[in-house]
Protein backbone atom coordinates (compact mmCIF):
# COMPACT_ATOMS: atom_id res chain seq x y z
CA UNK A 1 0.00 0.00 0.00
CA UNK A 2 3.09 2.47 0.96
CA UNK A 3 4.03 2.09 -2.57
CA UNK A 4 1.11 3.72 -4.72
CA UNK A 5 1.62 7.10 -3.56
CA UNK A 6 5.29 6.76 -4.61
CA UNK A 7 3.85 5.63 -7.99
CA UNK A 8 1.43 8.28 -8.16
CA UNK A 9 4.16 10.54 -7.76
CA UNK A 10 6.21 9.29 -10.51
CA UNK A 11 2.98 8.92 -12.89
CA UNK A 12 2.71 13.20 -12.35
CA UNK A 13 6.20 13.45 -12.83
CA UNK A 14 6.62 11.57 -15.98
CA UNK A 15 3.37 13.29 -17.37
CA UNK A 16 4.57 16.86 -16.34
CA UNK A 17 7.97 16.23 -18.16
CA UNK A 18 6.59 14.66 -21.32
CA UNK A 19 3.70 17.78 -21.44
CA UNK A 20 6.89 19.99 -20.76
CA UNK A 21 8.57 18.25 -23.58
CA UNK A 22 5.64 18.80 -26.05
CA UNK A 23 5.05 22.17 -24.77
CA UNK A 24 8.66 23.36 -25.92
CA UNK A 25 8.61 21.31 -29.51
CA UNK A 26 5.40 22.65 -30.30
CA UNK A 27 6.54 26.55 -29.18
CA UNK A 28 10.15 25.99 -30.78
CA UNK A 29 7.83 25.02 -34.55
CA UNK A 30 5.37 27.85 -34.11
CA UNK A 31 8.01 30.46 -33.59
CA UNK A 32 11.22 29.21 -35.74
CA UNK A 33 9.37 27.35 -38.50
CA UNK A 34 9.91 29.58 -41.99
CA UNK A 35 10.55 32.76 -39.81
CA UNK A 36 13.36 34.14 -42.36
CA UNK A 37 11.13 32.71 -45.11
CA UNK A 38 9.43 35.85 -45.91
CA UNK A 39 10.83 39.18 -47.13
CA UNK A 40 12.12 41.43 -44.76
CA UNK A 41 9.31 44.41 -45.46
CA UNK A 42 6.59 42.29 -46.01
CA UNK A 43 3.98 42.25 -42.72
CA UNK A 44 7.37 43.45 -40.90
CA UNK A 45 8.54 47.11 -39.67
CA UNK A 46 11.46 48.03 -41.70
CA UNK A 47 13.17 50.71 -39.48
CA UNK A 48 13.51 48.25 -36.68
CA UNK A 49 16.33 45.89 -38.67
CA UNK A 50 18.06 47.95 -40.31
CA UNK A 51 18.59 50.57 -36.93
CA UNK A 52 20.22 47.25 -35.59
CA UNK A 53 21.76 46.50 -38.67
CA UNK A 54 23.74 50.22 -38.47
CA UNK A 55 24.61 49.74 -35.08
CA UNK A 56 27.36 46.91 -36.77
CA UNK A 57 27.98 49.23 -39.11
CA UNK A 58 28.74 52.16 -37.48
CA UNK A 59 29.96 49.81 -34.25
CA UNK A 60 28.15 52.14 -32.01
CA UNK A 61 25.68 50.58 -29.48
CA UNK A 62 24.86 53.79 -27.55
CA UNK A 63 23.73 56.31 -30.34
CA UNK A 64 21.13 54.21 -32.42
CA UNK A 65 21.16 55.41 -35.80
CA UNK A 66 18.58 54.86 -39.00
CA UNK A 67 19.81 55.67 -42.57
CA UNK A 68 23.02 57.58 -40.74
CA UNK A 69 20.52 59.65 -39.16
CA UNK A 70 19.92 60.27 -34.96
CA UNK A 71 17.11 57.83 -33.95
CA UNK A 72 15.58 58.89 -30.91
CA UNK A 73 12.09 56.89 -30.78
CA UNK A 74 13.21 53.88 -28.49
CA UNK A 75 15.65 51.78 -26.06
CA UNK A 76 18.36 50.19 -27.68
CA UNK A 77 17.27 46.50 -26.07
CA UNK A 78 15.42 45.12 -28.84
CA UNK A 79 18.02 46.39 -30.94
CA UNK A 80 21.19 45.32 -29.36
CA UNK A 81 19.62 42.03 -29.28
CA UNK A 82 18.88 41.72 -32.93
CA UNK A 83 22.40 43.12 -33.91
CA UNK A 84 23.71 40.23 -31.54
CA UNK A 85 21.46 37.85 -33.75
CA UNK A 86 22.75 39.37 -36.70
CA UNK A 87 26.79 38.57 -35.49
CA UNK A 88 25.46 34.84 -34.92
CA UNK A 89 23.40 34.60 -37.76
CA UNK A 90 24.20 37.34 -40.57
CA UNK A 91 21.85 40.43 -41.74
CA UNK A 92 18.97 38.12 -42.20
CA UNK A 93 15.54 38.48 -41.85
CA UNK A 94 15.45 35.49 -39.79
CA UNK A 95 18.29 36.93 -37.14
CA UNK A 96 15.85 40.51 -37.26
CA UNK A 97 12.69 38.27 -35.94
CA UNK A 98 14.76 35.91 -33.68
CA UNK A 99 14.37 38.69 -30.89
CA UNK A 100 10.90 38.67 -30.80
CA UNK A 101 10.61 34.95 -31.19
CA UNK A 102 12.89 34.18 -28.56
CA UNK A 103 11.51 36.43 -26.15
CA UNK A 104 7.57 34.96 -27.26
CA UNK A 105 9.23 31.41 -26.00
CA UNK A 106 10.35 32.75 -22.95
CA UNK A 107 6.80 33.81 -22.23
CA UNK A 108 5.28 30.39 -23.00
CA UNK A 109 7.59 28.72 -20.37
CA UNK A 110 7.22 31.51 -17.95
CA UNK A 111 3.13 30.86 -18.09
CA UNK A 112 3.73 27.03 -17.94
CA UNK A 113 5.60 27.43 -14.91
CA UNK A 114 3.63 30.26 -13.25
CA UNK A 115 0.56 28.52 -13.45
CA UNK A 116 1.62 25.37 -12.37
CA UNK A 117 2.60 27.07 -9.02
CA UNK A 118 -0.79 28.89 -8.65
CA UNK A 119 -3.18 26.54 -10.08
CA UNK A 120 -1.39 23.25 -8.77
CA UNK A 121 -1.66 21.84 -12.01
CA UNK A 122 -0.11 20.38 -15.22
CA UNK A 123 -2.78 20.23 -17.33
CA UNK A 124 -3.79 23.82 -16.51
CA UNK A 125 -0.53 24.55 -16.68
CA UNK A 126 0.23 23.16 -20.18
CA UNK A 127 -3.41 24.55 -21.33
CA UNK A 128 -2.35 27.65 -20.30
CA UNK A 129 0.62 28.04 -22.05
CA UNK A 130 -1.22 26.54 -25.39
CA UNK A 131 -3.91 28.90 -25.51
CA UNK A 132 -1.64 32.10 -25.52
CA UNK A 133 0.28 30.89 -27.83
CA UNK A 134 -2.79 30.13 -30.09
CA UNK A 135 -3.78 34.06 -29.05
CA UNK A 136 -3.84 35.41 -32.91
CA UNK A 137 -2.18 38.43 -31.63
CA UNK A 138 0.52 37.17 -29.75
CA UNK A 139 1.74 34.55 -33.01
CA UNK A 140 1.71 36.95 -34.98
CA UNK A 141 4.00 39.66 -33.14
CA UNK A 142 6.45 37.04 -32.27
CA UNK A 143 7.04 36.43 -35.55
CA UNK A 144 7.78 40.29 -36.36
CA UNK A 145 10.41 42.92 -36.24
CA UNK A 146 8.65 45.00 -33.58
CA UNK A 147 9.67 45.70 -30.13
CA UNK A 148 6.72 44.94 -28.29
CA UNK A 149 6.37 41.45 -28.06
CA UNK A 150 10.07 41.54 -25.66
CA UNK A 151 8.32 44.47 -24.05
CA UNK A 152 5.01 41.90 -23.41
CA UNK A 153 6.96 39.22 -22.23
CA UNK A 154 9.24 41.84 -19.93
CA UNK A 155 6.20 43.34 -18.68
CA UNK A 156 4.47 40.20 -17.55
CA UNK A 157 7.61 38.81 -16.24
CA UNK A 158 8.03 41.44 -13.83
CA UNK A 159 4.11 41.30 -12.53
CA UNK A 160 4.95 37.66 -11.89
CA UNK A 161 7.85 38.32 -10.13
CA UNK A 162 5.68 41.07 -7.89
CA UNK A 163 3.07 38.85 -7.19
CA UNK A 164 5.85 35.87 -6.27
CA UNK A 165 6.82 38.01 -3.65
CA UNK A 166 3.38 39.01 -2.15
CA UNK A 167 2.81 35.56 -2.24
CA UNK A 168 5.73 34.32 -0.52
CA UNK A 169 6.59 34.49 3.41
CA UNK A 170 10.36 34.42 3.74
CA UNK A 171 11.82 37.30 3.82
CA UNK A 172 14.90 36.39 2.04
CA UNK A 173 13.05 34.80 -0.72
CA UNK A 174 10.79 37.74 -0.68
CA UNK A 175 13.90 40.14 -1.60
CA UNK A 176 14.64 37.86 -4.28
CA UNK A 177 11.86 38.52 -6.33
CA UNK A 178 11.26 42.07 -5.92
CA UNK A 179 14.93 42.21 -6.94
CA UNK A 180 13.58 40.55 -10.17
CA UNK A 181 10.38 42.53 -10.38
CA UNK A 182 12.65 46.00 -10.22
CA UNK A 183 14.94 43.82 -12.86
CA UNK A 184 12.45 42.91 -15.62
CA UNK A 185 10.89 46.61 -15.47
CA UNK A 186 14.40 47.95 -16.15
CA UNK A 187 15.09 45.73 -19.13
CA UNK A 188 11.27 46.66 -20.21
CA UNK A 189 11.79 50.19 -19.57
CA UNK A 190 15.53 50.25 -22.15
CA UNK A 191 12.46 48.51 -24.74
CA UNK A 192 10.00 50.54 -24.39
CA UNK A 193 11.02 53.46 -22.49
CA UNK A 194 8.56 55.11 -19.55
CA UNK A 195 5.79 53.04 -20.64
CA UNK A 196 7.51 49.58 -18.74
CA UNK A 197 6.14 52.10 -15.44
CA UNK A 198 2.30 51.37 -15.79
CA UNK A 199 3.11 48.14 -14.09
CA UNK A 200 2.75 49.96 -11.10
CA UNK A 201 -1.11 50.66 -11.73
CA UNK A 202 -1.07 46.68 -11.12
CA UNK A 203 1.51 46.80 -8.10
CA UNK A 204 -0.63 49.50 -6.33
CA UNK A 205 -4.57 47.98 -7.48
CA UNK A 206 -3.20 44.60 -5.79
CA UNK A 207 -1.95 46.00 -3.26
CA UNK A 208 -5.01 48.02 -2.21
CA UNK A 209 -7.09 44.96 -2.48
CA UNK A 210 -4.90 42.40 -0.50
CA UNK A 211 -4.30 44.97 2.25
CA UNK A 212 -7.99 44.59 3.33
CA UNK A 213 -7.24 41.37 4.17
CA UNK A 214 -5.60 39.73 7.42
CA UNK A 215 -2.56 38.87 4.78
CA UNK A 216 -2.13 42.10 3.17
CA UNK A 217 0.32 42.54 5.26
CA UNK A 218 2.95 40.17 3.14
CA UNK A 219 2.97 42.81 0.67
CA UNK A 220 5.84 44.67 2.49
CA UNK A 221 5.79 47.75 0.70
CA UNK A 222 8.49 48.79 2.46
CA UNK A 223 10.75 45.96 0.98
CA UNK A 224 9.17 46.47 -2.38
CA UNK A 225 10.54 50.16 -2.40
CA UNK A 226 14.05 49.60 -0.89
CA UNK A 227 14.79 47.22 -3.89
CA UNK A 228 13.63 49.80 -6.17
CA UNK A 229 17.83 50.85 -6.91
CA UNK A 230 17.95 47.52 -8.76
CA UNK A 231 15.94 49.53 -11.51
CA UNK A 232 18.85 52.20 -11.90
CA UNK A 233 21.86 49.12 -12.36
CA UNK A 234 20.00 48.26 -15.35
CA UNK A 235 19.15 51.72 -17.11
CA UNK A 236 22.01 53.73 -15.26
CA UNK A 237 25.06 52.46 -17.81
CA UNK A 238 23.00 53.06 -21.08
CA UNK A 239 22.21 56.75 -19.83
CA UNK A 240 25.35 57.60 -18.68
CA UNK A 241 27.03 56.28 -21.63
CA UNK A 242 24.57 58.31 -24.05
CA UNK A 243 24.77 61.56 -21.88
CA UNK A 244 28.34 61.32 -22.66
CA UNK A 245 28.28 60.48 -26.53
CA UNK A 246 29.82 62.87 -28.70
CA UNK A 247 26.10 62.95 -30.27
CA UNK A 248 24.47 63.28 -27.54
CA UNK A 249 23.52 67.30 -28.01
CA UNK A 250 22.18 66.64 -31.19
CA UNK A 251 20.25 63.34 -29.62
CA UNK A 252 18.67 66.02 -27.17
CA UNK A 253 17.72 68.44 -29.90
CA UNK A 254 16.19 65.78 -31.71
CA UNK A 255 14.02 64.36 -28.57
CA UNK A 256 12.42 67.66 -28.06
CA UNK A 257 10.76 67.87 -31.11
CA UNK A 258 10.02 64.55 -31.80
CA UNK A 259 6.29 64.32 -31.92
CA UNK A 260 4.88 61.13 -29.98
CA UNK A 261 2.96 58.60 -32.08
CA UNK A 262 -0.26 60.08 -32.34
CA UNK A 263 -2.60 57.17 -33.29
CA UNK A 264 -6.18 57.81 -32.49
CA UNK A 265 -9.00 55.43 -32.35
CA UNK A 266 -12.39 54.64 -31.12
CA UNK A 267 -12.69 55.20 -27.10
CA UNK A 268 -14.20 51.47 -27.39
CA UNK A 269 -11.73 50.54 -30.05
CA UNK A 270 -9.86 47.51 -27.46
CA UNK A 271 -13.45 46.26 -26.44
CA UNK A 272 -13.84 45.35 -30.29
CA UNK A 273 -9.73 44.67 -30.36
CA UNK A 274 -9.52 42.63 -28.31
CA UNK A 275 -11.79 39.84 -28.24
CA UNK A 276 -10.81 39.56 -32.02
CA UNK A 277 -6.88 39.40 -31.31
CA UNK A 278 -7.35 36.91 -28.28
CA UNK A 279 -9.13 34.55 -30.45
CA UNK A 280 -9.39 31.45 -30.48
CA UNK A 281 -9.05 31.97 -26.64
CA UNK A 282 -12.13 34.47 -26.40
CA UNK A 283 -14.27 32.46 -25.36
CA UNK A 284 -12.78 30.88 -22.67
CA UNK A 285 -11.57 33.77 -20.89
CA UNK A 286 -15.00 35.88 -20.57
CA UNK A 287 -15.97 31.96 -19.30
CA UNK A 288 -12.89 32.49 -16.66
CA UNK A 289 -13.90 35.99 -15.95
CA UNK A 290 -17.82 35.30 -15.29
CA UNK A 291 -17.08 32.24 -13.54
CA UNK A 292 -14.60 33.59 -11.12
CA UNK A 293 -17.11 36.47 -10.32
CA UNK A 294 -19.45 33.55 -9.75
CA UNK A 295 -17.97 31.02 -7.97
CA UNK A 296 -15.32 32.87 -6.52
CA UNK A 297 -16.29 31.62 -2.71
CA UNK A 298 -15.38 27.88 -3.65
CA UNK A 299 -12.15 28.41 -5.84
CA UNK A 300 -8.90 27.14 -4.03
CA UNK A 301 -6.79 28.96 -6.84
CA UNK A 302 -8.88 32.44 -6.21
CA UNK A 303 -5.95 34.60 -5.17
CA UNK A 304 -4.05 33.73 -8.79
CA UNK A 305 -7.11 34.79 -10.66
CA UNK A 306 -7.53 37.92 -8.41
CA UNK A 307 -4.53 39.04 -9.76
CA UNK A 308 -4.81 38.07 -12.98
CA UNK A 309 -8.09 39.68 -13.43
CA UNK A 310 -6.70 42.81 -11.68
CA UNK A 311 -3.77 42.67 -13.82
CA UNK A 312 -6.16 42.26 -17.42
CA UNK A 313 -8.40 45.46 -16.28
CA UNK A 314 -6.06 47.85 -14.67
CA UNK A 315 -4.24 47.91 -18.14
CA UNK A 316 -6.78 47.38 -20.29
CA UNK A 317 -8.31 50.69 -18.21
CA UNK A 318 -4.91 52.80 -19.26
CA UNK A 319 -4.88 51.50 -22.49
CA UNK A 320 -8.31 53.21 -23.44
CA UNK A 321 -7.85 56.53 -21.38
CA UNK A 322 -4.38 56.83 -24.11
CA UNK A 323 -4.98 58.36 -27.00
CA UNK A 324 -2.12 55.85 -29.21
CA UNK A 325 -3.94 53.08 -29.53
CA UNK A 326 -2.67 49.84 -31.58
CA UNK A 327 -3.75 45.93 -30.89
CA UNK A 328 0.29 45.25 -29.99
CA UNK A 329 -0.07 46.67 -26.87
CA UNK A 330 -2.52 44.36 -25.91
CA UNK A 331 0.63 42.04 -25.60
CA UNK A 332 1.18 42.37 -21.73
CA UNK A 333 -2.45 41.73 -20.96
CA UNK A 334 -2.40 38.33 -22.88
CA UNK A 335 -0.67 36.11 -20.30
CA UNK A 336 -3.37 36.90 -17.25
CA UNK A 337 -6.19 36.21 -20.12
CA UNK A 338 -4.13 32.99 -20.76
CA UNK A 339 -4.56 32.13 -16.98
CA UNK A 340 -8.31 32.91 -17.18
CA UNK A 341 -9.05 30.91 -19.88
CA UNK A 342 -7.11 27.91 -19.24
CA UNK A 343 -8.52 27.92 -15.81
CA UNK A 344 -12.18 27.88 -17.58
CA UNK A 345 -11.83 25.29 -19.38
CA UNK A 346 -11.38 22.69 -17.05
CA UNK A 347 -13.41 24.36 -14.65
CA UNK A 348 -16.93 24.12 -16.51
CA UNK A 349 -15.63 20.52 -18.36
CA UNK A 350 -16.87 19.25 -14.80
CA UNK A 351 -19.87 21.45 -14.79
CA UNK A 352 -21.23 20.78 -17.91
CA UNK A 353 -21.24 17.96 -20.33
CA UNK A 354 -22.75 20.26 -23.08
CA UNK A 355 -18.75 22.29 -23.44
CA UNK A 356 -17.13 19.34 -23.93
CA UNK A 357 -19.30 18.08 -26.79
CA UNK A 358 -19.06 21.73 -28.08
CA UNK A 359 -15.05 22.04 -27.61
CA UNK A 360 -14.99 18.37 -29.07
CA UNK A 361 -16.82 19.33 -32.46
CA UNK A 362 -15.51 22.50 -32.86
CA UNK A 363 -11.78 20.35 -32.34
CA UNK A 364 -13.18 17.97 -35.24
CA UNK A 365 -13.75 20.84 -37.66
CA UNK A 366 -10.91 23.04 -37.05
CA UNK A 367 -8.86 19.47 -37.52
CA UNK A 368 -10.35 19.26 -40.73
CA UNK A 369 -9.80 22.25 -42.06
CA UNK A 370 -6.14 22.25 -41.14
CA UNK A 371 -5.60 19.09 -42.51
CA UNK A 372 -7.20 19.91 -46.05
CA UNK A 373 -5.11 23.29 -45.20
CA UNK A 374 -1.79 21.44 -45.34
CA UNK A 375 -1.84 21.75 -49.30
CA UNK A 376 -2.75 25.25 -49.53
CA UNK A 377 0.77 26.22 -50.24
CA UNK A 378 0.41 24.16 -53.67
CA UNK A 379 -2.71 25.71 -54.71
CA UNK A 380 -1.18 29.43 -53.90
CA UNK A 381 1.86 28.22 -55.71
CA UNK A 382 -0.36 27.21 -59.15
CA UNK A 383 -2.52 29.90 -58.93
CA UNK A 384 -0.40 32.64 -58.94
CA UNK A 385 2.41 30.50 -61.21
CA UNK A 386 5.47 30.05 -59.08
CA UNK A 387 7.47 27.39 -58.04
CA UNK A 388 5.84 23.85 -56.38
CA UNK A 389 8.85 22.81 -54.99
CA UNK A 390 9.19 25.14 -52.21
CA UNK A 391 5.32 24.57 -51.76
CA UNK A 392 5.53 21.26 -51.95
CA UNK A 393 8.12 21.23 -48.93
CA UNK A 394 5.95 23.67 -47.08
CA UNK A 395 3.24 21.16 -47.73
CA UNK A 396 5.17 18.49 -46.32
CA UNK A 397 6.60 19.68 -43.41
CA UNK A 398 3.09 20.94 -42.19
CA UNK A 399 1.63 18.04 -42.53
CA UNK A 400 4.19 16.20 -40.77
CA UNK A 401 4.04 18.67 -38.29
CA UNK A 402 0.28 17.92 -37.68
CA UNK A 403 0.29 14.18 -37.45
CA UNK A 404 3.24 14.01 -34.87
CA UNK A 405 1.23 17.18 -32.96
CA UNK A 406 -2.09 15.02 -32.81
CA UNK A 407 -0.58 11.80 -32.29
CA UNK A 408 1.71 12.77 -28.90
CA UNK A 409 -0.95 15.40 -27.67
CA UNK A 410 -0.85 14.89 -23.57
CA UNK A 411 -4.23 16.46 -23.02
CA UNK A 412 -7.05 16.22 -25.75
CA UNK A 413 -8.71 19.70 -24.40
CA UNK A 414 -5.77 21.22 -25.93
CA UNK A 415 -5.68 19.61 -29.39
CA UNK A 416 -8.35 22.67 -30.63
CA UNK A 417 -5.77 25.32 -29.79
CA UNK A 418 -3.18 23.66 -31.30
CA UNK A 419 -4.23 23.22 -34.64
CA UNK A 420 -5.05 26.46 -34.47
CA UNK A 421 -1.18 27.53 -34.18
CA UNK A 422 -0.82 25.46 -37.34
CA UNK A 423 -3.78 26.91 -39.25
CA UNK A 424 -1.99 29.92 -38.58
CA UNK A 425 1.69 28.79 -39.29
CA UNK A 426 -0.38 27.98 -42.84
CA UNK A 427 -1.27 31.14 -43.79
CA UNK A 428 1.88 32.16 -43.20
CA UNK A 429 3.73 29.75 -46.20
CA UNK A 430 1.03 30.66 -48.15
CA UNK A 431 2.61 34.33 -47.84
CA UNK A 432 6.30 33.08 -48.19
CA UNK A 433 5.28 31.31 -51.43
CA UNK A 434 4.37 34.07 -52.98
CA UNK A 435 6.90 36.27 -51.56
CA UNK A 436 8.25 37.37 -55.04
CA UNK A 437 4.48 38.32 -56.19
CA UNK A 438 4.05 40.48 -53.39
CA UNK A 439 6.99 42.06 -52.19
CA UNK A 440 8.27 44.96 -54.45
CA UNK A 441 11.54 45.37 -52.01
CA UNK A 442 12.77 41.94 -52.40
CA UNK A 443 11.97 41.92 -56.45
CA UNK A 444 14.09 44.59 -56.43
CA UNK A 445 16.97 43.08 -54.83
CA UNK A 446 17.10 40.17 -56.66
CA UNK A 447 16.71 41.75 -60.23
CA UNK A 448 19.60 43.90 -59.33
CA UNK A 449 21.11 41.14 -57.59
CA UNK A 450 20.58 38.79 -61.60
CA UNK A 451 22.28 41.98 -63.06
CA UNK A 452 25.62 41.03 -61.23
CA UNK A 453 25.07 45.06 -60.49
CA UNK A 454 28.27 45.49 -56.93
CA UNK A 455 25.87 47.62 -54.74
CA UNK A 456 28.11 50.17 -55.41
CA UNK A 457 27.48 50.27 -59.02
CA UNK A 458 23.53 51.23 -58.19
CA UNK A 459 22.13 54.27 -57.14
CA UNK A 460 19.02 55.85 -55.83
CA UNK A 461 17.44 59.08 -57.59
CA UNK A 462 16.03 60.81 -54.35
CA UNK A 463 17.53 59.97 -51.52
CA UNK A 464 15.86 57.95 -48.24
CA UNK A 465 13.39 55.97 -49.54
CA UNK A 466 11.83 53.25 -47.64
CA UNK A 467 13.16 51.16 -51.16
CA UNK A 468 16.70 52.43 -50.55
CA UNK A 469 16.24 51.61 -46.69
CA UNK A 470 15.10 47.73 -48.00
CA UNK A 471 18.04 47.56 -50.44
CA UNK A 472 20.68 48.90 -47.83
CA UNK A 473 19.29 45.90 -45.30
CA UNK A 474 19.43 43.37 -48.20
CA UNK A 475 22.62 44.05 -49.01
CA UNK A 476 24.26 44.92 -45.70
CA UNK A 477 25.87 48.02 -46.86
CA UNK A 478 24.73 51.84 -47.29
CA UNK A 479 23.55 52.67 -50.84
CA UNK A 480 24.42 55.53 -53.11
CA UNK A 481 21.86 57.97 -53.41
CA UNK A 482 21.57 61.58 -55.52
CA UNK A 483 19.23 64.33 -55.88
CA UNK A 484 20.99 65.84 -59.20
CA UNK A 485 20.31 63.37 -62.43
CA UNK A 486 22.83 64.93 -64.56
CA UNK A 487 25.97 63.77 -62.43
CA UNK A 488 24.28 59.91 -61.87
CA UNK A 489 23.71 59.78 -65.79
CA UNK A 490 27.01 60.98 -66.54
CA UNK A 491 28.94 58.81 -64.11
CA UNK A 492 30.33 56.07 -65.53
CA UNK A 493 30.65 54.16 -62.42
CA UNK A 494 27.07 53.50 -62.09
CA UNK A 495 24.95 50.87 -63.98
CA UNK A 496 21.73 51.20 -62.55
CA UNK A 497 19.32 53.93 -61.19
CA UNK A 498 16.49 52.62 -59.07
CA UNK A 499 13.56 55.29 -59.23
CA UNK A 500 9.49 55.51 -59.38
CA UNK A 501 8.11 55.05 -62.75
CA UNK A 502 6.26 58.86 -62.63
CA UNK A 503 10.27 60.18 -62.50
CA UNK A 504 11.53 57.64 -64.92
CA UNK A 505 8.66 58.75 -67.63
CA UNK A 506 9.89 62.68 -66.76
CA UNK A 507 13.76 62.04 -67.51
CA UNK A 508 13.83 58.79 -70.04
CA UNK A 509 12.30 58.49 -73.83
CA UNK A 510 9.17 56.48 -73.73
CA UNK A 511 10.98 53.49 -76.42
CA UNK A 512 13.84 53.36 -73.66
CA UNK A 513 11.28 53.27 -70.78
CA UNK A 514 9.67 50.18 -72.86
CA UNK A 515 12.87 48.56 -73.58
CA UNK A 516 13.61 45.78 -71.48
CA UNK A 517 17.07 45.61 -72.13
CA UNK A 518 17.10 49.50 -70.14
CA UNK A 519 14.52 48.67 -67.68
CA UNK A 520 13.59 46.40 -64.67
CA UNK A 521 9.92 47.26 -63.87
CA UNK A 522 9.69 46.36 -60.05
CA UNK A 523 5.80 46.81 -59.60
CA UNK A 524 3.50 50.12 -60.43
CA UNK A 525 5.53 52.46 -58.89
CA UNK A 526 9.33 51.63 -58.75
CA UNK A 527 11.88 50.41 -61.86
CA UNK A 528 15.29 49.85 -62.29
CA UNK A 529 17.27 51.93 -64.98
CA UNK A 530 20.30 50.20 -66.71
CA UNK A 531 22.55 52.22 -68.36
CA UNK A 532 23.87 51.43 -71.57
CA UNK A 533 27.33 50.79 -71.55
CA UNK A 534 30.31 52.72 -73.18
Amino acid sequence: MADKPVNAVERSSSTAQKALVYLVLVALFALLFNLGGRPIEFKDYLRYAEVAREILQLDDWVMLHEQGKIYVDKPPLQFWLTATAYQAFGVTPFAARLPSATAAFCGVLVTFFFARRIFGSTQTAFLAAIVLLSAYDYLWWARRTRIDMLFGVLFSVSLICFYCGCQTAAPRKKTLWYLAFWLATGLAFMDKAFIAFSNLAVVVSYGIFITRRPEGRTISPARLALTSPVLLLVTLPWIIALVHHPQFSDFWQILKQTRIMDRQEAFYFYLVQMPLKLLPATPFVVMGIWGFLRYRRQIPEKDGLQFALLWVLSIVLILHLTVAKSTRYLLPVYLPCALLGAWALPFFLQKTKALGIILHGADRFLLTIVSLGTVSPLVVAYFYGVSLIPALLYSAAMAAALVAARKFLPYKTAGFFVSFILMLLLIDAGDTVVREKVSVYYRMNRAIKMQQFAPDRVVFYKCYSRAQTAMEFYFNRPMACSDDWRAIVSNPQIRAIVTTRDIAEAKITPAELENPSRTIPCDDKWIVIIKPDR
